[in-house]
């Protein structure tokens, strides 16, 4: 064989390669593009899955948030203090004692008179 032959096989050998390498690369490329396509769909399923979730925790957070105003609210209205109670209770008691002791001098006037 001559030079130029063997030249002739050599770019043909050399340009046979490219084409191979190009043709990996480019697949390998389009493997890549469509793993990366996938990753970032399931990124942004996941995104919308916690969004949903953080959503789900605020409302029920304004809920609580809502009871607790509600609780804050109503509790005086159904809450009565130990010292206020005491002090409710020995104010009935003098009045009793009071009305006791009124009924006690009627019944003792009327006991005087007959």
């Amino acid at each position: 064989m001559s030079l130029y032959e063997w030249l002739g096989v050599a770019a043909i050998a050399v340009g046979g390669y490219y084409t191979l390498v190009k043709v990996i690369v480019s697949q390998f490329k389009s493997d890549l593009g469509a793993r990366f396509e996938t990753q970032e769909q399931l990124r942004r399923v996941g995104q919308e899955k916690w969004k949903e979730s953080l959503d789900r925790v605020e409302r029920q957070m304004g809920r609580f948030q809502d009871d607790l105003t509600n609780l804050q609210k109503e509790l005086p209205l159904a809450y009565v203090r130990r010292e206020d109670a005491i002090r409710e209770n020995t104010i009935i008691n003098a009045k009793l004692d009071a009305l006791h002791d009124k009924i006690d001098k009627l019944g003792e006037r009327r006991l005087a008179r007959d």
